[in-house]
């Protein structure tokens, strides 16, 4: 169990409540957490994160006016997340509560914690809306409300923490449109997580204002049209993902503009025309998943050097010609290449060989003829090979 004495002893009971920070993350605790806790006048730091604790945050707080950063994530606490809590802490700069069990909706009365920079309530069991008034917390700069169950449409008033650098609201059932002001009101966003939702419509060509943007996951949604060029024009990105959408059209030869790309994710959408070959010339891409399209023409033998490649996926799409004989001269990296239900021919070059760190192999369903090479053989990494 969790306890704190606050007994008067023979120095007093005061110094008792000069105690500044309880540190006592990762270990067994038990129990609930004690009122006492939040009487301590001078505390500045409070962390009871991974441990056992149960039962509700009481509504009856102190006023510790010096708590500052709050640590309860991976509990077991539940209940509704006390309506007055920012009264009592007006100081609060983290409030991490992800992980437990709480529910009802999200507090519009956190706005009060005007110094409140991250605020992480994933993980519960919030539902409801985003209460609009978050968008008054002008110092927030991290918010993560994934794995709840909440709904309705991001609203245009969400936007006005105007130095917010990540936005996680991933599995809930949010739907409606992506507001397309969302960079005009965020444009420190670094990292905008929406994916296992609920929109839908286009996705909107002014993210591209969101110029410091480094991770766009838009996966799981019912996005359509085609791929904004302008996605081209966020120079800083590293994670692009839109996978499972029913995105149309081509993949557009702009999103060979993005440098600093390591990873492509695009599978299970309805995306025509050939892979552009300005994809290839990103050095920085290590995974890259197209499958499940519907892509046609061949692979270029005039491939670029991303020598950082280590996964490339084509599987489920209308390619066809001859695999490249130079494909591991180009990507000697590659971990897993699978290039299985397409329309590839002619003899499997030997030269497979070349790609030393291949472990996963997959080309089945293809009309490649001629002998199984023997320089398979060679790859002593190779844990799976499909040619069925």
């Amino acid at each position: 169990m969790l306890l704190l004495d606050l007994r008067r002893n023979s120095r007093g009971v005061e110094e008792s409540c000069r105690i500044r920070g309880v540190m006592a993350k990762n270990n067994f605790l038990t129990g609930t957490i004690p009122s006492s806790i939040f009487n301590l006048s001078s505390l500045s730091n409070l962390d009871l994160s991974y441990n056992n604790l149960k039962g509700i945050i009481p509504s009856q707080l102190g006023n510790p006016s010096s708590l500052q950063k709050l640590f309860l994530n991976y509990n077991q606490l539940s209940g509704e997340l006390p309506a007055n809590i920012c009264n009592n802490l007006p100081f609060l700069e983290i409030l991490l509560l992800d992980e437990n069990n709480f529910g009802r909706r999200i507090p519009s009365t956190l706005s009060r914690c005007k110094h409140l920079q991250t605020l992480s309530l994933s993980v519960n069991g919030f539902s409801g809306a985003i209460p609009k008034e978050i968008g008054n917390l002008t110092k927030l700069k991290s918010l993560y409300l994934s794995q709840n169950s909440l709904q309705g449409i991001i609203s245009s008033q969400l936007g006005n923490p105007s130095s917010l650098q990540k936005l996680f609201l991933s599995y809930n059932q949010l739907s409606g449109e992506l507001p397309a002001n969302i960079c005009n009101n965020l444009p420190f966003l670094e990292i905008l997580l929406l994916d296992e939702n609920n929109f839908g419509r286009r996705i909107p060509s002014t993210l591209s204002r969101c110029k410091h943007l480094q991770t766009l996951s838009l996966s799981v949604n019912g996005f359509s049209g085609a791929i904004p060029k302008e996605i081209g024009n966020l120079t800083k990105l590293k994670s692009l993902y839109l996978s499972q959408n029913s995105l149309q059209g081509e993949i557009l030869e702009e999103l060979g503009n993005l440098a600093e790309l390591e990873e492509l994710w695009l599978q299970n959408n309805f995306l025509t025309g050939t892979i552009p070959s300005s994809i290839f010339n990103l050095s920085s891409l290590s995974n890259l998943d197209l499958s499940y399209n519907n892509l046609k023409g061949i692979i270029s033998s005039q491939l670029g050097n991303p020598s950082s490649l280590q996964k490339l996926f084509l599987s489920y799409n209308q390619l066809s010609g001859e695999l490249p004989a130079n494909i591991c001269k180009n990507l000697p990296f590659l971990e897993i290449l699978l290039l299985d239900e397409n329309n590839f021919g002619s003899k499997i070059p030997s030269t497979l060989s070349r790609c030393k760190h291949l472990q996963t192999l997959a080309l089945s369903v293809n009309g490649f003829s001629g002998a199984i090479p023997k320089e398979i053989c060679n790859l002593t990494k190779l844990k799976s090979l499909y040619l069925g």
